[in-house]
């Protein structure tokens, strides 16, 4: 079994429930392969069993996705171990609030479980396939065993993204990724499903586009629609600017150069015309002849 833990370790299996234990058996060895201490390897081995099981119980013959196997995906930081959980189950939903049932309940418990053993849990519906994302912290690393970052985790990346563009269509979510390939945040975009192009916002809101039109999605304001009709992809376009109109309002006036001559007499860097680092007569006269030029 291999020990590489910038790559994804994946497992499918069967759905059954001597299947799902086996796995979670799997998935253990190999978390223990990787250096997780005991009491979070018989942790995992418990969520992987619960969430297994769920995927297995929770759905009927007549679904499209009854004969595909139950996928395990695990990715391993220095932070974190994440496990994701791909099912086919239908008539579930994650409850806002997880609670523990009670002693006459017959379900309940799995799900209770899987909240207390986990620093985060997210469900992501989609038409056909559902992912189940688990996060758990591992234990502060010292200095010397800290996992060196190299050109492998690119190829986490690259994969995680592969997996994720297989299934756009039906997956209601965006996916949002640290530069070393972890898992940053899962953003449910429901009702709108087959995401096509996300663009971050700078005031923290997402647009992102799918086939039935433009959306803006806002953490407590969820999904809003903008536009409607097929769309495809994002392109950032940067309107043209004029460099005479140093105060950025759309004209050229003497405000302008009266800006320009004080943010270069302070010195300010913003009077760096030619942009070549340095604030000098050069500067001034191209100013000068762009403001001559107007727009």
């Amino acid at each position: 079994m291999s020990t590489n833990s910038s790559r994804p370790f994946v497992l499918e299996c069967p759905r059954n429930f001597e299947a799902v234990r086996e796995a979670s058996r799997s998935l253990r060895a190999y978390l223990a392969s990787n250096g997780i201490d005991e009491q979070q390897l018989a942790e995992w081995e418990l969520i992987a069993v619960e969430a297994g099981n769920n995927a297995a119980q929770y759905i009927s013959p007549e679904n499209p996705g009854f004969s595909q196997p139950i996928r395990f995906v695990v990715n391993l930081s220095p932070e974190c171990v994440e496990v994701a959980i791909t099912d086919h189950s239908e008539n579930f939903e994650w409850p806002d609030e997880v609670s523990l049932p009670n002693d006459e309940s017959e379900s309940g418990r799995g799900l209770f479980l899987i909240s207390e053993l986990t620093d985060s849990v997210r469900y992501l519906r989609g038409h056909n396939e559902n992912f189940l994302i688990m996060r758990k912290l591992r234990p502060t690393m010292s200095a010397a065993t800290d996992v060196q970052r190299d050109s492998s985790m690119e190829m986490t990346v690259q994969m995680m993204t592969e997996e994720l563009v297989s299934t756009y269509e039906s997956l209601a979510a965006i996916f949002r990724f640290s530069s070393e390939g972890v898992l940053l945040e899962a953003i449910d975009t429901a009702p709108q499903a087959g995401v096509r192009g996300v663009y971050r916002l700078t005031n923290g809101r997402y647009l992102f586009t799918n086939g039935s039109g433009v959306y803006t999605y806002a953490p407590g304001e969820g999904t809003l629609p903008l536009i409607g009709g097929s769309c495809q992809y994002i392109n950032r376009y940067l309107i043209p600017t004029c460099p005479a109109d140093f105060d950025g309002d759309g004209f050229v006036t003497g405000a302008d150069f009266d800006a320009f001559v004080q943010a270069f007499e302070a010195g300010d860097t913003a009077a760096d015309f030619d942009g070549d680092g340095f604030i000098t007569g050069i500067d001034f006269d191209e100013y000068v002849q762009a403001f001559e030029s107007g727009c």
